[in-house]
């Protein structure tokens, strides 16, 4: 972090209590993340950090699942063997980037965070993903 800056991705909209998103949101992201592992990375170690929003279940165990997950589905959709995943935390409902009080809030809060040390931030949101490609 030589000039404090890091940036993120962020992925949002994980089922409430659910630990990963469903084959379809799946391979949605999966395309995705092709694209911004090869275009978006060209630092070699980021962090990925997962949340829940404050109504679910284990928020803190769910949420280091949520990060787990997601470094494992990095990991097999092509993540480049230079890329190091140096941390995976789960914080809870710590840290919202919306309200709790509103089902959309919620669902911006159920995310996993992908801190990259030199990149831009990108926001995946699944669903308006998943509308995209029906609309294809």
């Amino acid at each position: 972090e030589k000039d404090g800056k890091v940036e993120k991705m962020i992925i949002k909209g994980f089922p409430i209590d659910k630990e990963e998103v469903n084959k379809t949101e799946k391979q949605a992201i999966k395309e995705e993340i092709e694209y911004i592992l090869n275009v978006f990375f060209e630092n070699e170690e980021f962090e990925i950090v997962g949340y829940a929003d404050k109504t679910e279940n284990n928020k803190n165990k769910l949420s280091l699942f949520r990060a787990e997950k997601m470094a494992e589905f990095l990991k097999q959709n092509g993540l480049r063997k230079d890329i190091k995943i140096t941390k995976m935390i789960g914080k809870g409902s710590e840290n919202p980037i919306d309200t709790n009080d509103t089902i959309e809030g919620k669902y911006n809060n159920r995310r996993v965070e992908i801190l990259l040390k030199n990149g831009k931030v990108k926001e995946i949101d699944i669903s308006k993903l998943l509308n995209q490609l029906r609309d294809e």
